[in-house]
């Protein structure tokens, strides 16, 4: 059993243990606390520029400049502008002091147009159906982040995008391929079916930076840097919606990684201490090793000897039952094949504790058995001319030893069938 020194220690470290995994369950439950926000649902995303840019604070009516044509810097007074002019929208067209349309700059791409004017009809603002891919694009992503973060089966495979990361953009970047190509899958209705890497390219101007970012991917040796898109800034990334499975794995994951930094702090820790003993307190440490070394040498020589204690009555109990068994017309057992019977009798597959026996027990009965004037030694040559210590139980204390197995004890008779009557009718005296 261990000592109260050791089950002390192993309490002690069982304890910081327990504290440290809840301290570290606690961590990391309280940083997944976002985990339901769906940030994918259109109904809850933030708005887009259309919709907050729908209203003017003011009530002025817009008079604006010709563009592209400017054959004119100004026009005449229209529907009381009174001279107050200012610039046409960017990505607008205006004539006549009014904004026409909002198709400056490629602003259509097979039959979609990029800016459609507002309500007032005073500015640009991103069309319907820029908008709905512009979301759609922004679902895709937020899937793609999280089969990124949780390494599913379905993840992108870009080693390029993980270089990307740092504090001011926390989420990987995609290629424009990969992401036109999932939201085709995802979406097979509608207007997706136009979506390409170009149409993305072609919609950066109407795309919310703090939602959905575009970037570059480094290339190969001799390839260009590939345009990417990913999550924008305004995205927390405790709000995407992880799997309840991915959650579990990556709650794994920091847990085994805090706890292998909590157990290398320890090691660390453990080792500056000790060398720090061992190289300004040299001479104790020698004591001590020496103490311990002496302790635990003490130790083993008292379990050893307790060992051979416990086995020696055990064997010799064993060479006399074989000994009173013996019936071969007084030639005797073999001390040596004795020893063997005996020996696999006890451990038949153990050839350790066989060879314990035999080393360090055995000599102690053989020294037991030659001072004992019951049994008659005496030297044999065998087959194969090797010359054997034999011992040969005498009869009458074969006849005893018969009897008292028999009966459980022992009886005071003289005679074998007087030991039979009174087997019958006196109690039976146990072996001390």
């Amino acid at each position: 059993k261990p000592s109260f020194l050791k089950r002390g220690c192993f309490l002690f470290v069982k304890i910081i243990m327990f504290l440290q995994i809840a301290y570290g369950i606690v961590y990391l439950v309280s940083n997944h606390t976002a985990w339901y926000t769906w940030i994918g649902d259109s109904t809850t995303a933030p708005k887009t520029v259309s919709e907050s840019s729908t209203v003017k604070p003011n009530g002025d009516i817009p008079c604006f400049y010709n563009y592209p044509d400017e054959k004119h810097s100004y026009v005449d007074d229209y529907y009381g502008c009174e001279g107050k002019y200012k610039k046409c929208p960017p990505w607008g067209r205006c004539h006549a002091g009014k904004l026409v349309d909002c198709t400056d700059g490629e602003g259509v791409f097979t039959g979609m147009r990029r800016f459609v004017p507002n309500e007032r009809g005073d500015d640009c603002v991103p069309s319907p159906n820029a908008t709905a891919i512009v979301d759609l694009v922004r679902q895709v992503l937020v899937g793609m982040t999280i089969a990124e973060n949780c390494g599913s089966s379905e993840r992108i495979k870009e080693p390029e995008a993980m270089s990307n990361l740092n504090n001011d953009h926390p989420f990987p970047l995609h290629s424009l391929e990969k992401v036109a190509e999932k939201v085709k899958e995802q979406f097979t209705e509608g207007i997706t079916k136009h979506v390409s890497p170009d149409l993305l390219i072609w919609l950066h101007p109407a795309v919310d930076s703090k939602l959905v970012k575009f970037g570059l991917l480094p290339g190969g040796d001799d390839e260009d840097d590939v345009i990417a898109v990913g999550l924008g800034t305004d995205i927390a990334p405790g709000s995407l919606p992880i799997p309840f499975d991915c959650t579990m794995k990556l709650i794994m994951w920091e847990l085994l990684e805090y706890l292998g930094k909590f157990a290398l702090f320890l090691m660390t820790f453990s080792f500056q201490r000790v060398w720090f003993v061992v190289t300004n307190y040299p001479l104790y440490v020698i004591g001590a090793i020496a103490m311990w070394k002496l302790v635990a040498v003490v130790q083993r020589k008292r379990k050893h000897r307790a060992k051979v204690r416990e086995l020696f009555g055990t064997v010799l109990e064993a060479v006399y039952d074989r000994l009173s068994e013996c019936e071969n017309d007084n030639q005797g057992y073999a001390a040596l094949i004795l020893r063997d019977d005996v020996g696999h009798d006890m451990y038949p597959t153990s050839f350790r504790e066989r060879q314990f026996m035999f080393d360090y027990v055995w000599p102690r009965v053989t020294l037991e058995i030659r001072a004992d004037n019951r049994v008659r030694k005496f030297h044999k040559v065998v087959t194969g001319g090797k010359d054997l210590e034999h011992w040969d139980f005498a009869i009458q204390s074969k006849r005893g030893r018969k009897l008292r197995k028999s009966t459980g004890g022992l009886v005071n008779t003289t005679s074998a069938g007087e030991a039979k009557g009174d087997a019958q009718s006196q109690p039976v005296r146990r072996e001390p």
